[in-house]
């Protein structure tokens, strides 16, 4: 499947222009690239989209994708709160 990102931040699936309803950050942990993704509505097969890129390269991602990244955040939340915690008790953590 054809998607891409054009330089007026449209997204092309397959040559369809298809409606952005939600950017959203993607954070990777020692990565500073592909930090967007996309909510899209696809108007021919009346159905959204989630775009995410991988080195640069859009693709299609699965909601299963989404929900990883949150674990990922939030693994990388507690580990930055046990760090206070460590700080704060001179040490001696939770």
């Amino acid at each position: 499947m054809k998607i891409e990102i054009n330089r007026w931040n449209q997204i092309l699936i397959e040559d369809e222009i298809c409606e952005v309803l939600k950017e959203f950050d993607v954070l990777h942990c020692g990565w500073e690239q592909d930090s967007k993704g996309y909510i899209v509505k696809r108007p021919r097969k009346k159905k959204l989209v989630i775009i995410l890129t991988d080195h640069g390269k859009p693709y299609e991602a699965t909601i299963n994708d989404l929900l990883a990244k949150t674990d990922e955040y939030q693994k990388a939340i507690d580990s930055t709160e046990d760090a206070i915690v460590v700080y704060h008790t001179g040490g001696k953590g939770r």
